[in-house]
């Protein structure tokens, strides 16, 4: 019982401590700041939509956001993108390899507010987003003479509007860049989309090795990005 108090004591101090230093926070009272985050993140689809698509797998994302009429709440816009899946069939014709891509992509208007939550350096945030969902199939030729790809063409895209829900947190390192981290979880109606087959016998083109399948759109995502702020 002693520690408990002890540790909410020390809490309660630094909370205190931090907050008597708003002025290295992101938001500002005399004017508008802006924050673009760049970085990578760790998807992991969930319910259906994980037991009908690939493993989970790494991203990338980029925000811009600015702080609306000097408050703790800032508007923006996001764009992240990641590989669900892909096959390559080797040797289609000497030099030539046929690859099947399947990409998840979301365009995406969002909301962060700071709800003064502060832990030395540490500073809190909520964040929602509503926006374009679409997940996308192409299959191109990879010429290993040349290095290059060729005759991309697109077998399956389906788009649908979703929206995710989560909070993060910012790491001070100097009064204009912070290292952000955060975890969200998505949400969406139901998607088609390519998923690989579970036994790839007879695969005469690359594409041959999945199916389209539709599930509920449901996904957990965990981003670690640096946050420049201006």
């Amino acid at each position: 019982m002693k520690f408990y108090l002890i540790f909410a004591c020390l809490l309660l101090i630094n909370v205190l401590h931090a907050q008597e230093e708003e002025e290295y926070t992101y938001y500002d009272e005399v004017f508008n700041k802006n924050i673009i985050e760049g970085g990578l993140s760790y998807f992991i689809p969930q319910s259906d939509f994980g037991r009908k698509s690939a493993n989970n797998g790494l991203g990338g994302e980029f925000s811009y956001l600015r702080q609306i009429n000097y408050s703790r709440i800032f508007l923006g816009f996001s764009y992240s993108s990641r590989k669900l899946d892909s096959y390559t069939l080797l040797d289609f014709a000497p030099d030539l390899d046929l690859q099947t891509k399947v990409v998840n992509n979301n365009f995406t208007f969002l909301g962060r507010i700071y709800p003064q939550v502060y832990f030395s350096i540490f500073e809190l945030f909520g964040e929602a987003g509503v926006g374009l969902n679409s997940i996308k199939a192409f299959s191109r030729d990879y010429d290993r003479i040349d290095g290059a790809y060729y005759n991309q063409f697109t077998n399956n895209v389906d788009r649908k509007i979703y929206f995710y829900g989560g909070g993060g947190l910012h790491i001070t390192l100097d009064e204009s860049w912070f290292l952000t981290t955060k975890a969200y979880t998505a949400y969406g109606p139901t998607i088609a989309f390519f998923s690989k087959k579970d036994n790839l016998t007879n695969i005469e083109f690359s594409e041959d090795a999945f199916e389209l399948k539709e599930a509920t759109y449901r996904a957990t995502s965990i981003s670690l990005s640096l946050s420049f702020i201006f």
